[in-house]
């Protein structure tokens, strides 16, 4: 229950200030793992991209896949992957979490170099 509500806290947070957020046309990496939380992934997505921003939803796999399995399996359908991408290009990483998910991604050393390349060119990062 907790979880859920801090997520909905969340959503209702980036919902005020989203609009604010995406006025210079935001560009925002969604980073799928499989087993993420759809919801998570869904949610922010939708509440970003009504707001103005440009979202990529993004695979970890290192050759290109059409898709990546949630947690409840839900498939969501991805535009690229996490190496086709020069550093700084994105403004804000999202990565949706899920028991699963957590666990792939931490078994992706490719995740971790990503992150630590968006990470060092100050870019906001979070986790929900």
């Amino acid at each position: 229950m907790i979880k859920v509500f801090s997520f909905f806290r969340i959503c209702a947070l980036l919902t005020f200030t989203s609009r604010a957020v995406v006025a210079q046309k935001t560009n925002v990496i969604i980073v799928l793992a499989p087993g993420f939380e759809e919801l998570e992934a869904i949610t922010v997505a939708d509440v970003l991209k009504n707001s103005g921003a440009n979202v990529t939803l993004a695979g970890l796999s290192g050759t290109f896949e059409n898709f990546v399995l949630g947690a409840h399996g839900i498939s969501l359908g991805i535009q690229t992957t996490l190496e086709s991408h020069e550093p700084n290009y994105f403004d804000m990483i999202v990565f949706p979490g899920g028991p699963n998910g957590v666990k792939s991604m931490k078994k992706s050393n490719q995740l971790e170099t990503f992150f630590r390349r968006y990470l060092s060119g100050s870019v906001g990062a979070g986790t929900l």
